[in-house]
């Protein structure tokens, strides 16, 4: 049984953008990871699928 965590989500990442100049991205969920083509869309639930994850952290988290 793995006990991993999931990878993160696309939508928490610094790299995930949706563009105002881009139809689709502008009135979808959908965007673009700086790490792939422009053409290649993702949606914000998507999970990084990059092995290990390049994914960065969109805000810091408080710590209680």
């Amino acid at each position: 049984m793995d006990t991993t965590d999931p990878p993160p989500r696309c939508g928490t990442c610094k790299r995930f953008a949706r563009h105002a100049d881009d139809r689709l991205s502008a009135v979808s969920g959908f965007g673009n990871c700086a790490l792939l083509p422009r053409w290649k869309y993702v949606s914000a639930p998507r999970r990084c699928r990059f092995d290990p994850p390049k994914w960065e952290r969109t805000h810091a988290v408080a710590k209680t």
